[in-house]
């Protein structure tokens, strides 16, 4: 990349006061990544593939893969489709990883994630690495959530590029406490910093004699950075249990078991918990759950009844719930399954008739899901299924990282203080940017060296010749990255800043 063109060397005339006022507004506004395409490809179990590549919809209905609930489907930044993980319903412990051909993997096989786990796997790419997945793999109520959660690593290297799961990093155990699990219960937010993520699974309390594990609502919260997976702390909600555990695209609010919590993404700490106040059956739970794109409105839904709609950006949201009436057979009793948003922004629906009694041949849609009440238009046999038996729709569903199905990719920017912008001499603003990059703290004849590298340290630019204090990157793709500038005293300073 040249930008040779476009480099300046004049010092910036803005002051340090208004620099650092400038730089705490910026910090605090929401840092824009773009839609990522890893989210663009769905298998799900009942032989149906979606792909959102070009913008819109296909379906492709022969696909042979079966599993009764929980999948996932990772692709790369192109699109492209890497793995597929699904459960195998005839041993429910179980699960398979298939690469894009849809054969497994090798050390692919009996990873543990059930295929009666609402939210049975999810996977984000490891932190520093442009080749290695976690995969992240749940258990259910089924199997008394004896596995609880266990992660895996898929390196895209190997295998000529079709990857391979890594023996020795294979169904690992989340740390824990020996006398708890995990319940079905499991979602992933981005931090802040747009590198790093925080894994949130609901803890499980287990008997002994007779075993039986009682989900509690507790919240145990993981890091994943470049150093791994760790455990930081536990919060206890105050909700229902079960269903569906989701983060709005900012990733700084999760809803669960009737409770809108809001969600630091900066320190991984909940707080607030509003209860939605809508009356639960006592044969239902307010299981299943979906923002829309631009997490305005959350869709709620009892897991045989009704669906919910909340208009976030009223005051008091939490006591202006809208029941949307669902078109559903009279003869049938009210649908189960979850839903999930997709990167064309409507919210896609694997409901079924309860216990599948009876078969339901068609995945429905929210088609409007920003519109308020009726006019979301909820369509429930908007897609037909085939390829199992009666050709019946089942409870199947990706669960992806929110952000990256927003239509802007957004997350929280972590927020700085003006005393600790004050303490630290050298400024790079505006952050985001758009073109040019200004430099401040600093006389130009300190600085010998500035590179910017993105988050898998892959180097974009580099000046070791007389660098400028101000610089053009108008030319690098939206996106995160690090400026490394090399002083004169041999120190290294590193400040992290986003591409518009």
């Amino acid at each position: 990349m040249n930008y040779s063109a476009n480099l300046y060397q004049a010092r910036p005339s803005i002051k340090r006061p208004v620099i650092i006022l400038m730089l705490l507004f910026i910090l605090i506004s929401t840092l824009n990544f773009g839609q990522s395409p890893t989210a663009n490809h769905w298998f799900m179990g009942n032989g149906t593939h979606l792909d959102f590549n070009d913008g819109s919809l296909n379906v492709d209905t022969l696909s042979p893969l079966f599993c009764y609930e929980g999948t996932f489907t990772m692709s790369d930044d192109s699109g492209d489709i890497l793995f597929v993980s699904m459960g195998l319903p005839n041993t429910p412990i179980y699960s398979n990883v298939y690469d894009a051909n849809l054969n497994i993997m090798p050390n692919g096989d009996s990873l543990f994630a059930s295929s009666s786990a609402i939210q049975a796997s999810i996977s984000v790419q490891v932190p520093g690495s442009n080749s290695q997945y976690y995969l992240f793999n749940n258990s259910s109520e089924e199997t008394q959530y004896v596995e609880g959660i266990t992660y895996s690593i898929i390196d895209m290297s190997l295998n000529n590029g079709l990857g391979d799961v890594d023996v020795l990093n294979k169904n690992i155990l989340l740390p824990q406490d020996p006398e708890t699990s995990n319940s079905e219960a499991m979602t992933i937010a981005r931090h802040c910093n747009g590198v790093d993520y925080w894994l949130i699974t609901e803890k499980v309390i287990c008997d002994d004699f007779p075993y039986e594990c009682y989900p509690n609502n507790s919240f145990q919260i993981y890091s994943i950075t470049e150093s791994g997976v760790a455990y930081e702390s536990e919060y206890q909600g105050t909700g229902w249990c079960c269903g569906q555990m989701k983060f709005n695209s900012l990733g700084n609010k999760m809803y669960y078991g009737n409770i809108l919590y809001d969600f630091d993404n900066e320190t991984g700490q909940f707080s607030n918990p509003i209860d939605l106040n809508v009356a639960i059956n006592t044969q239902t739970s307010l299981g299943m759950a979906s923002f829309s794109q631009s997490g305005d409105k959350l869709y709620i839904k009892e897991v045989w009844g009704d669906l919910f709609q909340f208009d976030l950006t009223l005051q008091n949201f939490q006591n202006s719930p809208i029941s949307i009436s669902l078109d559903w057979p009279t003869a049938w009793s009210k649908p189960n399954g979850p839903m999930q948003l997709a990167p064309n922004g409507k919210i896609y629906l694997a409901w079924s008739d309860a216990q599948y009694a009876t078969p339901w041949k068609f995945l429905g849609v929210i088609n409007e899901p920003e519109s308020i009440g009726t006019s979301c238009d909820v369509v429930l046999d908007a897609i037909p299924v085939m390829g199992y038996s009666n050709n019946q729709v089942l409870q199947s569903i990706p669960s992806f990282v929110e952000s990256d199905l927003s239509s802007t990719g957004v997350v929280s920017g972590c927020m700085t203080s003006v005393s600790d912008l004050q303490d630290n001499f050298l400024v790079i603003y505006p952050n985001p940017v758009f073109d040019i990059i200004h430099i401040d703290g600093i006389d130009k004849h300190d600085l010998v060296g500035i590179s910017i590298v993105d988050n898998l340290g892959r180097l974009y630019f580099e000046n070791t010749d007389k660098p400028p204090l101000r610089f053009n990157v108008s030319d690098l793709k939206s996106g995160y990255y690090i400026v490394q500038l090399r002083l004169e005293s041999g120190q290294i300073v590193k400040r992290s800043v986003v591409k518009y």
